[in-house]
């Protein structure tokens, strides 16, 4: 596995668009392509913002020593919740279009927000409200 299949898998695994790993890291989502097509190499610098928003190992990142990091996992209870809350507040016109697996991103990214952001699991806040607009924005 080159860098390149490690950058698209670290950012897969930790639940990442092209998009929002740019955003994380600072840089354009352009760039995510590019590295990922083994078009261009980032540097050092980028390399090191890129494993610390995926939680990977540098070391495996940049020049695939290691072990590559496994995929996320939620509870049924996490995923439950999130889907539900996520058609609660979003008519399934506004899901129309959406390939099935820009949705299944949208919802591991929900989920690790739910995670992280335990004080905000209820359905009625309007920060969560203000996610899931965002996360549809991001794949429409």
């Amino acid at each position: 596995m080159d860098y390149s299949e490690r950058i698209y898998h670290a950012r897969k695994t930790a639940g990442y668009t092209q998009e929002t790993l740019a955003e994380a890291i600072g840089k354009t989502r352009g760039a995510v392509s590019q590295w990922e097509s083994g078009e261009t190499r980032p540097r050092h610098s980028t390399f090191v913002a890129i494993a610390e928003a995926t939680e990977t190992s540098l070391l495996w990142l940049e020049n695939g020593v290691g072990d590559q990091p496994g995929p996320k996992h939620f509870s049924k209870s996490t995923v439950f919740n999130t889907v539900e809350t996520l058609f609660q507040h979003c008519p399934p016109e506004r899901l129309e279009g959406i390939p099935e697996k820009d949705i299944a991103e949208m919802i591991v990214e929900f989920c690790e927000f739910v995670e992280k952001h335990p004080d905000n699991q209820t359905v009625t806040n309007p920060y969560i409200i203000h996610q899931i607009d965002k996360l549809l924005a991001s794949v429409a």
